[in-house]
């Protein structure tokens, strides 16, 4: 069943049953062999970015299945198109010549290309576009759907990014002298390090033409507001009568605390409020014990 193959099985096996076989869909581009080589590259940028396998395309086919093959194309331009990779550095891809008969019975070919799924990269051109396939079409994807994709490939570390708060005044300054003090007494260092210095050493930000930016790790361990920047940057507690949670009639919540603030605060006040919320039991001593058995044995 041709819905079945995936990419690789068409590249594998490819010949011209299987190139007419294939229409354009979400393995399948089709390209003229005039096709431009910066063209071509916003396809391998489209397949590179498209899960799960990446995909083909078949050069030297019409966009209606016409086979009229690469013979008649300068050697020049196809040279160009072997040479695609210098305008889409990061797609890993691979070329096939197939022998097939064009539309006029005469021998001819077409280029086939295949382009691999990159996993842990988003892979632009060298103009800085990116694209995706969406059924049959080439899709360019927007700064904050690039952003997402290098996010969730581990390109980017999201505590890194820069923050919108202003430095000192949006932060706990009695908590950063207690970081600096700390940081600089466990590593022996001299105290002519600032707070800024001392956040610059720790990744926590860098020092910019107006003065210190504070990076979003800097912001939920040292704002006054964490929740400014990230709105679920806080501690909830809650408590249960029994085992299980209940609702309605059954509600068995018996506290419900929320803890807000820079996350060491946040964590020393979740900590003392769940101590006071656990019950305490004294047990028998020794000596209680052994009067009790003693007394059972009538001795006492």
């Amino acid at each position: 069943m041709p819905q079945l193959w995936t990419p690789d099985d068409i590249f594998g096996s490819c010949d011209q049953e299987t190139i007419e076989r294939f229409a354009e869909d979400n393995r399948v581009e089709r390209k003229r062999g005039q096709v431009s080589q910066r063209d071509l590259a916003d396809y391998l940028s489209m397949w590179a970015n498209t899960q799960p396998h990446g995909g083909i395309v078949f050069i030297g086919v019409e966009n209606d299945g016409k086979l009229t093959g690469c013979a008649k194309v300068e050697q020049a331009h196809i040279n160009q198109l072997y040479t695609v990779q210098r305008l889409c550095p990061d797609a890993k891809h691979e070329f096939k010549k197939i022998p097939v008969k064009n539309f006029s019975g005469n021998d001819d070919y077409v280029l086939v290309l295949r382009v691999h799924y990159r996993p842990d990269k988003l892979v632009e051109t060298v103009e800085g576009s990116a694209f995706v396939r969406e059924g049959d079409e080439k899709r360019r994807l927007s700064e904050a759907e690039k952003r997402e994709i290098r996010l969730n490939k581990g390109e980017l570390d999201v505590e890194s990014e820069m923050v919108s708060l202003n430095f000192p005044v949006d932060f706990d300054i009695s908590l950063l002298n207690t970081y600096r003090n700390q940081y600089i007494a466990k590593r022996q260092l001299s105290s002519r390090y600032t707070i800024e210095d001392i956040l610059s050493l720790s990744k926590l930000g860098k020092q910019g033409k107006s003065g210190f930016e504070p990076n979003l790790a800097c912001a939920i361990l040292f704002a006054k507001d964490p929740r400014s920047v990230v709105s679920g940057a806080y501690i909830r507690v809650l408590r249960y009568d029994g085992v299980e949670e209940r609702f309605g009639r059954n509600l068995n919540s018996v506290a419900d605390r929320v803890f807000e603030g820079p996350l060491p605060k946040q964590l020393v006040d979740a900590e003392n409020f769940i101590e006071t919320q656990i019950r305490n039991f004294t047990r028998l001593g020794w000596t209680l014990c052994y009067k009790s058995r003693v007394s059972e044995r009538g001795v006492a």
